[in-house]
């Protein structure tokens, strides 16, 4: 029996009490040793496919496992031997490690149309920056070319063979540390939703990652229909919101920015409208366009976001091109979406498609939401929330809340989360999603002073206290907040902090408060408060060794 086993009694236990991801269920009844009566149980009653599929590849397995996983999956024994083939190869450690299925199955588009091949990849590596694909000329593959003829594209070919041969690419770190961090990466939910792909893509990818675009077809697409949104977050510029312009001036920045891949964009002023053209308007005129239309039969999912996504025409467009063809009811749509504004029709749409993952990026409550999504309303948030949570249209839903983790809700998190637990949601998750912030540095909880740390972390380990106590019969829940906020921690502790990124924290709240007439430091009173008291700490312990020195300040 392997350690896990040893050091964990209930790791075959199916007590609901214990809080398991899909994942985690996966090497639960794939294991060897799993016990037939729990393969039968699990079999019949999760409610994910790929949990259900695992089941039949325990060496504990029978007939009557296979009997059931066939029925409720509606497959073949041939179906299940495949599944078993393609879970034997990616349940190798080197492999298991290393190997993400989106290189095969994926594209992404940055808002001005270029292609990157996952929205992961936020690092400028000298490889691969930003995950961009570039042509055999070295241009940036776009929304111009035909995407099923640059599939092995010498950025693409790159990933996959390091994959295959055991490596991690350095551009896929941000996977690498959400699972260092006990996060569940995109990596490994991917690999679990595609995870049927996974034997043809040993079998019928060459050593140096060439494949034929008719054996893997683009499944999965992660669409940036331009920078249009409705408000302009604190942490967010003018490439991802076009309300970004007048503050991106206004900050001294110039009217100029850089796209990641390269391309300046310029803010001129037309008709007292400040605008960018023909940078992020890619998607009105477009190969790419038609090409995802052209082959609408062949893609199973769609990730939107933007801008935001919900107030863009295309978007809405593509929907009720789907809606059309007869194939929303076997296509299943994600969003990051900020929850400010959502039109009704895009509600009536949403009722048609097989399933919707709803993630909304809400960074915390009240003054505190509409602080750090300026300019946006609580009460629409809620209004939108209530929604979610109660219209009948809206059955095929799962939603959460997807928070961007920053200085600004490093100690706010707290608050949002007993708010949404006691809120008592029949449809809402009330686990919520962290996504640690990287980028702009000087918002990166890791650029916070080590004293303020410690802070942080006491406050944490106070509130899990306080949850068990609060919420102690639901342990399942408990357990999850707890693993999410050590996380955190566990980011934040990663680095020693840059004293320069953290003084910059000051001057973009105190410019940005100035320019849109707001005060951080009451919106944010909480952390304000902390960073006040160290800061004049550090102000009195500067006098105190003046003073002894003899000298005057």
């Amino acid at each position: 029996m392997d350690k896990k086993i040893e050091s964990s009694e209930s790791f075959f236990a199916l007590d609901p009490a214990i809080f398991r991801t899909m994942q985690e269920r996966i090497e639960m009844v794939s294991h060897p040793e799993c016990p037939k009566e729990n393969l039968i149980i699990v079999a019949e009653h999760d409610t994910d496919e790929p949990v259900v599929e695992a089941c039949a590849f325990s060496e504990n397995a029978d007939q009557d496992v296979y009997d059931i996983v066939m029925r409720r999956l509606d497959i073949t024994m041939d179906d299940i031997q495949t599944a078993r083939d393609s879970w034997r190869i990616k349940s190798n450690p080197k492999f298991k490690d290393s190997f993400c299925v989106l290189p095969w199955v994926h594209a992404a588009t940055n808002a001005n149309g270029s292609i990157r091949a996952c929205c992961q990849m936020i690092y400028n590596d000298d490889t691969m920056p930003y995950g961009e694909i570039k042509k055999s000329n070295g241009a940036p593959l776009n929304f111009n070319d035909d995407i099923s003829k640059n599939r092995n594209a010498a950025n693409w070919k790159y990933l996959r063979s390091e994959m295959l041969a055991g490596n991690r690419p350095d551009v896929c770190k941000l996977c690498w540390d959400e699972e260092h961090n006990g996060i569940e990466s995109k990596r490994k939910q991917h690999n679990a939703i595609f995870n049927s792909d996974i034997s043809d893509i040993v079998k019928k990818t060459k050593p140096d990652g060439t494949i034929k675009n008719s054996d893997f077809p683009i499944k999965y697409w992660d669409l940036r229909f331009g920078n249009k949104c409705n408000i302009k977050c604190r942490s967010c510029g003018p490439t991802d919101s076009d309300q970004w312009y007048s503050d991106h001036i206004d900050l001294g920045l110039g009217d100029t920015f850089k796209i990641k891949d390269g391309t300046v964009a310029v803010i001129e002023q037309e008709n007292k409208k400040l605008i960018v053209k023909d940078v992020f308007d890619w998607v009105e005129n477009s190969k790419l366009w038609d090409q995802i239309k052209n082959n609408i039969d062949t893609i199973e999912r769609f990730y939107f976001t933007g801008g935001e996504p919900t107030v863009n025409l295309k978007h809405r467009e593509l929907l009720e091109y789907m809606i059309d063809q007869g194939v929303a009811d076997k296509i299943i749509l994600e969003y990051n979406t900020n929850m400010a504004g959502i039109p009704d029709d895009v509600f009536k749409k949403w009722s048609q498609f097989k399933e919707v993952h709803i993630g909304m990026s809400i960074d915390g409550i009240y003054e505190h939401f509409e602080h750090i999504r300026f300019p946006g309303k609580w009460k629409t948030v809620e209004r939108n929330l209530n929604k979610m949570d109660k219209d009948p249209r809206l059955a095929n839903t799962t939603t959460s809340f997807t928070m961007t983790l920053s200085i600004m809700n490093v100690i706010h998190v707290l608050d949002l989360i007993w708010w949404l637990k006691e809120q008592k949601y029949a449809r809402i998750n009330t686990n919520v999603v962290v996504h640690n912030l990287y980028w702009p540095k000087f918002y990166n909880i890791q650029n916070l002073p080590n004293e303020v740390k410690v802070i942080v972390e006491n406050l944490y380990k106070t509130f899990i206290d306080d949850m068990y106590k609060r919420w102690s019969k639901d342990i399942e829940w408990c357990r999850h907040t707890e693993k999410t906020l050590e996380s955190i921690i566990v980011h934040m502790n990663e680095k020693e902090p840059d004293e320069a990124e953290f003084q910059n924290f000051f001057k973009r709240q105190d410019a940005l408060d100035k320019i849109r007439k707001e005060d951080w430091r009451t919106s944010l009173k909480g952390i304000a408060d902390i960073l006040t008291y160290y800061t004049d700490l550090k102000k009195r312990a500067k006098n105190v060794k003046l003073e002894n020195t003899g000298k005057r300040k």
